[in-house]
């Protein structure tokens, strides 16, 4: 008796179209939850002055006595961080422009930051109130005990706006290569800022 060869039954081919539909849903899935966390963002509030920053940031330390909030990217993703910054400062008057102002805070601002220049000013508007929009740069130096790290030019824009008796100061900085990304998280931030 001769033994029987099986032959190997053989399925029906299974459709792809469901393993595509599964991986399209997922990678989906995926881009929503991406987009909910690095879209998230917390409030912070100083001096009748709230705005909502990316969560993942954090507190730094202020530069000037005037700061009352510094706030920006998590050190260990760049030695210079995109940073922004609510300084408070005491009006010279009602007479005193918005103008005048910027000048007076853009000299305070050359004895604090090595090389400041200021680069522009200009009438703008912030939280639906006048402003003057200033922009300017400076040299960045590393922190201490940085390995082969060298100072880096800076590029911000600060926004001086009258509240009440108060001269505020609200804007950001980043490396000049980094500015126009630092730009469009600025416009993000500043969707949500309110001024009392």
């Amino acid at each position: 008796m001769t033994p029987a060869i099986a032959s190997p039954i053989r399925p029906a081919r299974e459709p792809e179209w469901p393993v595509w539909a599964l991986v399209l849903a997922m990678l989906a899935v995926g881009l929503v939850a991406r987009t909910a966390v690095v879209n998230r963002t917390v409030p912070a509030t100083v001096a009748g002055v709230t705005i909502a920053v990316p969560a993942a940031w954090s507190e730094l330390e202020a530069l000037s006595p005037e700061e009352l909030l510094r706030i920006g990217e998590p050190f260990g993703s760049t030695q210079f961080p995109v940073t922004v910054r609510v300084a408070e400062f005491a009006a010279g008057g009602d007479s005193q422009s918005l103008a005048d102002a910027g000048l007076a805070l853009s000299v305070r601002q050359t004895d604090i930051l090595l090389g400041h220049r200021v680069l522009g000013m200009e009438p703008a508007r912030l939280a639906g109130q006048e402003a003057v929009a200033m922009d300017y740069a400076y040299v960045a130096e590393p922190e201490l005990g940085a390995a082969a790290a060298l100072p880096e030019v800076m590029r911000g824009r600060d926004y001086i706006v009258r509240a009440g008796d108060r001269v505020l100061l609200v804007g950001y900085s980043a490396p000049a290569a980094r500015f126009a990304e630092a730009e469009a998280a600025w416009a993000r931030i500043a969707r949500t800022l309110r001024i009392e």
